[in-house]
């Protein structure tokens, strides 16, 4: 890894951005001696995130998704209308009181 100054970066930006595309090179932007960003390419970035690995992936064709759906929500008890509803105000109700508790 590389640092390099902000102030600096800013007339050396198309040559940072090469060495990071071209040599997976990370190269840490700096501004009073203290790290604030890094620079990677692309590449790096996607296998950081592992979207490469999902982006690689075949789609299920949806038909098959809908099916293994139901029939987990059959198998978890889920088998009425009425009852995947009050599963789903269930869930509303608990993703308001997580935000409600991380304001």
């Amino acid at each position: 890894m590389n640092t390099v100054k902000i102030v600096d970066a800013n007339q050396q930006l198309t040559e940072l951005v090469n060495r990071a595309t071209n040599t997976g090179e990370l190269i840490i932007l700096t501004a009073d001696g203290k790290a604030k960003a890094v620079l990677l390419g692309v590449d790096a970035f996607e296998e950081l995130l592992g979207m490469r690995e999902y982006s690689q992936r075949e789609l299920m064709p949806f038909d098959d998704l809908q099916k293994q759906f139901q029939e987990a929500l059959r198998e978890a008890g889920y088998d009425s209308h009425e009852k995947i509803v009050n599963l789903v105000q269930e869930i509303k109700r608990e993703i308001a009181t997580e935000r409600q508790n991380n304001l």
